[in-house]
């Protein structure tokens, strides 16, 4: 007998399938290599503080949270 109720399954995306250190590898290209892995590791730490803030205050649908953090 087939359940009514859909499967969900969900997994964090960033840091398990894809790297959040492979824009160090561009920002390299333009300040060098110790500064792009600090640079990507900043990036990275805004990145979600900003996402978190956004969410939990409820101001903005977490699809238009990344626009503004990478302009």
């Amino acid at each position: 007998m087939a359940s009514s109720n859909p499967t969900v399954i969900a997994f964090d995306l960033y840091g398990t399938l894809l790297s959040t250190d492979s824009i160090a590898n561009e920002l390299a290209k333009h300040f060098g290599s110790d500064k792009a892995a600090s640079l990507a590791a900043l990036w990275r730490r805004y990145q979600l503080e900003y996402t978190w803030r956004l969410n939990s205050m409820s101001i903005e649908p977490f699809q238009t949270t990344f626009a503004p953090v990478l302009s």
